[in-house]
């Protein structure tokens, strides 16, 4: 270990020597990034699931801060439970679900008699990570019921695998923890260390904890035990640990935590970079790191993307290769340090013209003026939020901004822009820091400590230190996949065919009466609705049971009005009473869901309630408003609703976001008749998304149009929750340029057709439909092409 200590210290020195000469010369640069982080525009909700309990730091050395509870990570239980776990650095892990039951112990490291202390630093000391191996639900398999866990100790409780006479502050422990019951919401067993690192300072110490998401068993890579250690700690690190490779400091470490051959602890992969380099610690993976807190990986692709927390300049995120050197202490960021170049610690310097050894750059990076520490973060793969897909999302921790850029492409060395991602909470877009901020004990400021974490579906989760808050990330905006029910389209007229109303971006409206693809030109014309954008357009339905469609808005002060039509003419207007008038409330769903002949509303707010308004003419039924029985777990959405059981009222299909999971809901008002409800066997495919819900075979019950997201079409006929006879593919087209415009009977046949719309030229197509074939009549749609002018 001495000799190839003696070789680091040595290339270093060499590197100072040869760029001294030249880097005497060099200024430090004032502001190394000076392109600021813009405001991008997706804009997330933040939705409540369940808070921590508060908890205290028993010991508060200088600086330490006040956190409402230290939550730090939370992941998803591998088996079908749906529990979330989730961890508080003062030693405690908790459980919750997806539908956010209050958190419960799962397992508290200061009752265990493991030596657990935060005591050196509360701020970065304590229960810093945890992982379930893939196995821990599989019952005899070797992981079954086996957790891990990465936490400071005590110094001297334990001999230390590594740096033994530097423990003099703190221990790094990873410690193996086996269940006698996984499905259990309270820790029962036994446990033992695997690793123990000694620390001489108090700070960046061990972190995250993770096993390859995306590794199955036969992979080289399945079951190894991923494991971020920081430089030890200190300053600029003053030992020189990021680039030394005798200890696992400033590194990615890999092990097989089940190879325990010979009374061994743990395994090291055969396939790990430095097993064949004397002195070297074969353990590591990765190095030149500052503080790599956090890690995850691209389950689409598998590449790993590891955040490190910079010391005065630069924060970065790197991709994850075995064998690669990220620099530090010689580099930050793309950036020189004062080491490298022989001149001040604390500003950076640009780099010298060569490398002492090939060093991996970063795909993104930003400055202190931009924010703080990284909290790092994952490229989003799930489908609540179909903006962020393929984006690397992640915290800047201190004030709480969430960033995010493109991971798709990126290349080390060339960082990528970065955005900043805006936050809603309940219907009003807010800074993190005013909602979860608590004091900053380094300065005057608020701090909020956040973090983000997914689940096993992909979804997001915001995790603040600052009020102990655990919140979903979704979409602020309806995602246009689930709400099939608002297209543009109604018999106005009373003739029983569908007719066309558009908006344009300026706000005017525009009625087209329709007679298969032709348009009844003496009838079209200008819709006097209201053409002021505090009017937004809502849905489309018969609420005073007059055999004509009306439209209702929706007013930004909350108000609600109906406008009654007979073609293009407005022949009344109410504002509605009795619907909410906070903004959180959406509606979600529009159907005659009691058989009264008028359509009724389902609404639904960001924490999964939904409530049903039936309307009649300007007002809600009060008497039979209320709750609706639906599932309050966010990952069920609304797929659509029609009358699929054929009995004169519309039913629910909602669709699980993780799963792709159906289930349909008969309604009877407000309530769900148990005894018809129940799973539907659609294609659980995700790449397949509901393009409308309609009577496309003139049988009196709703059928369900699927395309796929390379273009095909799928077609299922359904009666109640099952499909019937005559499902398959549907013989529209397969580019993707035509988008479905609007669904219904623009012809008088009685059954549903599907009017397409390009979204480069703005030409239009309908689609005659007898179930899933195009009929004849098909042709161009004489509507206008100009794009300003839209689906309201």
């Amino acid at each position: 270990m001495a000799s190839l200590r003696w070789l680091a210290s040595t290339l270093s020195l060499a590197a100072l020597v040869v760029v001294t000469s030249a880097a005497n010369a060099q200024e430090a640069i004032g502001d190394p990034i000076p392109e600021g982080i813009e405001k991008g525009e997706i804009v997330l909700a933040a939705v409540p699931l369940a808070r921590a309990p508060r908890t205290t730091d028993p010991v508060r050395p200088a600086a330490t801060n006040n956190a409402y509870a230290r939550i730090q990570v939370l992941r998803q239980l591998p088996d079908a439970s749906g529990r979330l776990a989730f961890n508080d650095t003062r030693g405690i892990l908790y459980l919750t679900d997806i539908d956010g039951r209050a958190p419960r112990v799962y397992l508290d490291l200061s009752e265990e008699g493991v030596d657990f202390s935060n005591a050196a630093f509360p701020n970065e000391a304590g229960f810093m990570g945890f992982a379930f191996h893939p196995e821990f639900a599989q019952e005899g398999l070797p992981g079954y019921g086996k957790l891990y866990t990465a936490y400071s100790a005590t110094p001297a409780s334990g001999t230390a695998d590594y740096l033994e006479a530097s423990a003099n502050v703190q221990e790094s422990v990873v410690r193996e923890w086996t269940t006698t019951s996984p499905s259990a919401w309270g820790f029962s067993g036994t446990s033992r260390v695997l690793l123990r690192v000694g620390q001489f300072a108090g700070n960046h110490n061990v972190g995250a904890l993770a096993f390859h998401p995306t590794a199955r068993p036969g992979d080289a890579d399945y079951g190894l035990l991923y494991i971020g250690f920081g430089d030890g700690g200190s300053a600029h690190d003053p030992r020189d640990y990021g680039q030394g490779l005798a200890e696992p400091l400033g590194a990615i470490v890999r092990i097989d935590p089940l190879a325990t051959d010979g009374g061994a602890s743990y395994g090291i992969p055969a396939d790990n970079p430095l097993v064949a380099v004397e002195g070297a610690a074969p353990e590591i993976w990765a190095w030149g790191l500052r503080h790599p807190q956090q890690f995850s990986w691209d389950t689409f692709d598998a590449r790993m993307f590891i955040s490190d927390i910079g010391q005065d300049q630069i924060e970065e995120i790197n991709l994850g290769v075995a064998g690669a050197n990220y620099g530090w202490r010689l580099r930050e960021g793309t950036f020189a340090t004062g080491h490298a170049v022989g001149r001040r610690l604390g500003p950076v310097y640009e780099r010298p013209a060569t490398d002492p050894e090939p060093f991996a750059y970063p795909v993104a990076q930003y400055d202190h003026d931009e924010g703080f520490a990284i909290g790092g973060g994952h490229v989003y793969r799930g489908v609540s939020i179909p903006a962020l897909v393929g984006k690397y999302v992640f915290t800047e921790f201190v004030r709480g901004r969430i960033l995010a850029f493109d991971a798709d492409g990126v290349v080390p060395g060339d960082p990528a822009p970065i955005k900043e991602v805006r936050l809603a909470f309940d219907g009003v877009e807010r800074e993190l820091v005013d909602v979860s901020g608590y004091p900053n004990t380094y300065n005057d400021t608020r701090r909020v400590d956040a973090r983000l974490s997914v689940d096993a579906h992909g979804e997001l989760y915001l995790l603040t230190k600052g009020d102990g808050r655990i919140r979903r990330l979704v979409s602020n905006e309806a995602d246009p996949r689930y709400d099939l029910d608002f297209m543009g389209t109604g018999d106005f007229n009373d003739d029983g065919k569908a007719d066309l109303l558009l908006r344009h971006v300026d706000g005017r409206w525009h009625y087209y009466p329709m007679n298969g693809r032709h348009t009844i030109a003496d009838d079209s014309g200008a819709a006097n609705l209201p053409r002021s954008f505090d009017w937004a357009f809502v849905a489309i339905g018969d609420f005073d049971a007059d055999g004509r469609d009306d439209v209702l808005l929706r007013h930004t002060d909350g108000r609600w009005a109906y406008h009654a039509m007979d073609g293009r003419l407005q022949t009344g207007d109410s504002i509605v009473s009795g619907l909410p008038t906070d903004a959180s409330w959406q509606v979600r769903a529009l159907g005659d869901f009691n058989g009264d002949g008028t359509d009724d509303l389902l609404m639904r707010h960001p924490d999964g309630r939904w409530h049903y308004y039936p309307i009649r003419g300007g007002s809600v039924v009060e008497d039979a408003a209320g709750p609706a029985d639906l599932p309050r777990n966010l990952h069920w959405r609304l797929a659509g609703t029609g009358d699929f059981a054929g009995d004169g009222t519309a039913d629910v299909l909602l669709r699980h976001t993780g799963s792709g999971a159906w289930h349909y809901y008969p309604m009877d008002g407000r309530a769900v008749d148990a005894d018809a409800q129940g799973s539907a066997p659609l294609t659980r495919n995700l790449a397949w998304q509901v393009a409308a819900i309609a009577d496309f075979n003139r049988n009196g019950r709703a059928d369900v149009l699927l395309r796929h997201r390379d273009g095909r079409w799928y077609f299922y006929p359904m009666n109640g929750r099952r499909y019937t006879a005559g499902r398959g593919g549907a013989n529209l087209t397969r580019n993707l340029a035509w988008q479905l415009a609007a669904t219904g009977d623009f012809n008088g046949d009685g059954r549903t057709d599907t009017l397409m719309r390009r979204n480069d030229n703005g030409r239009w197509f309908l689609y005659p439909m007898n179930g899933r074939r195009a009929m004849a009549g098909r042709g161009t749609a004489r509507i206008t092409t100009d794009l300003a002018w839209g689906m309201p």
